[in-house]
């Protein structure tokens, strides 16, 4: 596998690497299911926890108008996070999913923006 700072990176390791990032997010904050959603329409990409069926994906990648909290299926949407781009503009999302409701901390909340941070920068990078 190449190394995270590359720029020649194929797309296929980049997924490797999301679906890598998708793991450790869910078992960072002791989630279910994690699912990262990059682009819009036709250049929309999902990244999700594995267990979660095609249709939960597409559902939760369609939610970022139902924000947090919405039901998909029997989990709910804790955190929808941007992925915002330094110059303006949002390259996607960062959703966290649970089984029930709670709040994440401080502390919590800062990790999500650094691996936000990671996702972005491999998502730029592809762009």
């Amino acid at each position: 596998m190449q190394p995270l700072g590359s720029i020649n990176t194929t797309a296929s390791a980049n997924d490797e690497r999301f679906d890598g990032m998708v793991r450790l997010i869910c078992a960072h904050f002791a989630v279910p299911a994690c699912v990262l959603v990059a682009g819009e329409g036709r250049t929309r990409r999902i990244w999700a926890s594995a267990g979660l069926s095609d249709t939960q994906r597409r559902q939760i990648a369609d939610a970022r108008e139902a924000g947090p909290l919405a039901e998909i299926q029997h989990l709910r949407i804790l955190v929808v996070w941007p992925l915002l781009a330094c110059q303006g503009g949002q390259f996607g999302c960062l959703y966290l999913l649970d089984e029930t409701h709670r709040l994440l901390d401080a502390s919590q909340e800062q990790a999500l923006q650094e691996f936000a941070w990671l996702a972005l920068d491999l998502l730029e990078r592809e762009a």
